[in-house]
């Protein structure tokens, strides 16, 4: 007597059911880099800041709320990006101040 025994099938998650996953964990990390950048900016002197590093913090914070705007709309590659080059451009006046 044969015997065949089926192998027990498990569902596998779909391609778009995976994006979904994916995108959520994109934005989840999009709205912390965000809330960083948020409480680094309101760390820094800006009292001590000559005119071309104020603008350079206006610039960084622009950018911060086009991220927001970006991540609104559902665009989480570009909100990314805006908030990235936020961090670069904050990053960037607090190790000058550091040095100084």
């Amino acid at each position: 007597m044969l015997h065949i025994w089926k192998s027990e099938v498990t569902a596998k998650p779909s391609l778009s059911s995976l994006k979904m996953v994916q995108m959520a964990s994109i934005q989840e990390r999009i709205i912390k880099d965000i809330a960083i950048f948020d409480a680094n900016i309101s760390n820094i002197a800006r009292e001590n800041l000559d005119p071309v590093q104020q603008e350079i913090i206006d610039l960084a914070a622009m950018y911060a709320k086009d991220s927001k705007s970006f991540l609104d709309k559902g665009d989480f590659y570009t909100s990314f990006s805006a908030i990235a080059y936020a961090h670069g451009l904050l990053d960037s006046i607090i190790k000058i101040n550091a040095k100084k």
